[in-house]
């Protein structure tokens, strides 16, 4: 263990618009610990070189939180590099080298710090007035469900599942809906917060920095360095020949996070390779989305949508999705003129294109592109949408 040095001596002020700027060469085992004058640790902030990874913990009242660990693959690098530590009155985000890694909900206020130790990779440090404090999530930033915030209850919910670059978000944000926006990977959650930061302050955004998965615990989560939207609780899926970082992210059951939000008007599931997984937990569950999507087709999932009560499906192919439009006068929420990109789902619910298909007609719909599929490599890929509406 490096030896803990006092990095900066008594601090009168570390709120919101105070950081931690400091430089150093992370070698295993270096730290940053933050002390408030009960002997809380607001933040404690661990590298780790060898894995590539930044964590960040805290203690109140003798109770260690959660670990939130994220991707920093500069760390294995051996240079020289910057790290910012930057505080709102609910949180902390960690920069290393000018990149925003992870946002951290801090058990107490930094304004209560007194003082911050290093190990001695740590070469300079101060506190210094920073142009971008952390966003005051007003604790809508969630890494347990226990600590789920209260749900306005008159209000409609999309639940983003998969949220990746957070596109989808802005969509539905326009469209007049809350949303709830689950996205393992800490680093696009940190980037969620900052880019929607009234959202998170009005109540109607909330972040989940967990996956989804078949019982409430914590898995491993491999992030892909080049291509952050292939990340996965599976590894054959996150890999595809790119470097990976291990991560550990708590996970629950979809049907649990319904009902700790009181339900959804529509469940949008991207969740490479667990859009059936997370689905089919709802069959436990009396909170049923009206409307669910998902970019998984296959006949299992058919089955899954057919047993939960989705008798209406339709099939939209994922290329075309650039391409679409909202329907003029709108049929769900806002009427928005909202350009979809690459990494967009589109329209949902009854602005999804094309017409309901029914009983045989949709199992002969998904069976024969599924024999396309089979036959031919090249086939467009597709995503289903379903109601439970007849």
């Amino acid at each position: 263990m490096s030896e803990l040095v006092e990095l900066i001596g008594w601090v009168e002020d570390l709120g919101g618009y105070k950081g931690v700027h400091t430089f150093a060469v992370p070698k295993l085992g270096d730290y940053l610990m933050l002390q408030s004058q009960n002997l809380d640790i607001p933040l404690l902030v661990e590298f780790d070189p060898l894995a590539g990874t930044v964590s960040a913990s805290g203690q109140s009242q003798g109770k260690w939180h959660p670990r939130i660990s994220a991707s920093a693959p500069r760390l294995a690098t051996g240079e020289l590099l910057e790290i910012e530590l930057r505080f709102s009155t609910d949180g902390a985000e960690i920069w290393i080298a000018g990149s925003l890694r992870l946002h951290y909900p801090t058990p107490v206020s930094p304004s209560s710090v007194r003082k911050v130790f290093g190990t001695s990779s740590f070469t300079y440090a101060g506190v210094k007035d920073v142009d971008a404090p952390a966003v005051a999530s007003h604790r809508r930033i969630v890494t347990s469900l226990d600590s789920f915030p209260r749900v306005q209850r008159q209000a409609r919910y999309v639940f983003d599942v998969g949220m990746g670059d957070g596109i989808d978000v802005d969509f539905y944000l326009k469209k007049g809906f809350h949303v709830i926006a689950v996205e393992p990977n800490p680093t696009a959650i940190a980037e969620a917060a900052r880019r929607y930061s009234a959202n998170l302050a009005d109540g109607t955004l909330t972040l989940l920095n967990m996956a989804v998965s078949t019982e409430r615990n914590r898995y491993p989560f491999y992030v892909n360095t080049a291509v952050p939207g292939w990340s996965s609780v599976k590894h054959e899926i996150a890999a595809r020949g790119h470097g990976i970082v291990e991560l550990e992210v708590p996970v629950a059951p979809l049907s649990d996070m319904l009902q700790a939000s009181g339900g959804a008007y529509y469940v949008k599931c991207s969740t490479e390779g667990f859009d059936n997984i997370a689905l089919s937990s709802l069959n436990a569950s009396r909170e049923r989305p009206k409307y669910l999507s998902a970019l998984s087709v296959d006949e299992s999932m058919f089955n899954t949508l057919k047993d939960l009560g989705y008798q209406r499906i339709k099939l939209v192919s994922i290329r075309s999705i650039p391409l679409l439009r909202c329907p003029k006068p709108a049929r769900e929420g806002n009427l928005v003129d909202f350009k979809f990109g690459s990494s967009s789902s589109g329209p949902f619910g009854e602005e999804s294109p094309g017409a309901w298909m029914t009983g045989a007609a949709a199992q002969r719909a998904v069976a024969t592109y599924l024999e396309r599929k089979a036959a031919d490599q090249n086939t467009e890929a597709m995503m289903i949408h379903a109601s439970r509406e007849g």
